[in-house]
C-alpha cells in the first residue's frame, strides 16, 4: 500500500510540473507576440497618425497576424504551401487594416507595409 502511494505522489508531481511548465511556455510565447505587435503597432501609430481607438484595432490585428504567422510556421510544408499561406494571412491582414485606416493612412501603410512585415516577421521567426 505505501509503495502504491508512493508512485501516486511521483506520478501526480510529475504531471503537475509538466502543465506548470507548458503553461509558463504559452504564457510567454504570447508575451513575445504582445510585445512584438505593441512594437510595429507604436511606429504604425507615430507614422500614420492612430487615434486610440484604430490604435487599439491595429494591435488585435498585428497580434492576430503574429499568431496565426506562427501557427501557419509551425504546421510546416514545403515552400510553395508557406508562402500561399503567409500570402492569405497577409491579404487578411490589409483587409483588416483597410477596415480601419482611412485612405490617406492606408497609403501610407502600403508605402511602409514591407518595413512593418520585417519587424512582425523578426518576431515570429524568434518562435
Amino acid at each position: 500500500m505505501n509503495k502504491i502511494a508512493t508512485a501516486v505522489k511521483a506520478t501526480l508531481t510529475v504531471l503537475l510540473l509538466l502543465v506548470v511548465f507548458s503553461t509558463t511556455a504559452v504564457a510567454q510565447e504570447k508575451d513575445k507576440f504582445s510585445e512584438g505587435a505593441a512594437a510595429v503597432t507604436t511606429q504604425m501609430k507615430s507614422k500614420l497618425s492612430l487615434n486610440d481607438g484604430q490604435y487599439t484595432k491595429v494591435l488585435d490585428i498585428n497580434k492576430t497576424f503574429l499568431q496565426q504567422a506562427a501557427d501557419a510556421k509551425a504546421k510546416g510544408g514545403t515552400r510553395v504551401v508557406m508562402a500561399k499561406a503567409m500570402k492569405a494571412i497577409k491579404d487578411r491582414r490589409d483587409k483588416k487594416l483597410k477596415s480601419v485606416l482611412n485612405s490617406t493612412q492606408y497609403k501610407v501603410y502600403k508605402a511602409n507595409r514591407t518595413a512593418n512585415y520585417k519587424k512582425l516577421r523578426a518576431f515570429y521567426e524568434a518562435q
